[in-house]
């Protein structure tokens, strides 16, 4: 692992990522710190407690980027 980011982004979350991939897509360094291991190993069956709400802007920005597809 190198020492060399310019930034640092500290949680993994959608807004994290999302900024991470903006960042790394313009050759900007970027570390990316999150608390824990993220979960893998999704089951089909189990319910989401939590919630997003996005708007339609950002849903066309994700879709541009192959963030999210509906």
């Amino acid at each position: 692992m190198s020492n060399d980011a310019t930034v640092i982004i500290v949680g993994a979350g959608m807004v994290g990522l999302w900024l991470a991939q903006l960042l790394a897509e313009q050759r900007i360094p970027v570390a990316l710190i999150e608390s824990r291991e993220p979960n893998l190993d999704w089951c089909e069956n189990d319910i989401a407690v939590r919630v997003s709400a996005i708007n339609a802007e950002i849903i066309k920005l994700l879709q541009q980027r192959g963030l999210l597809s509906l």
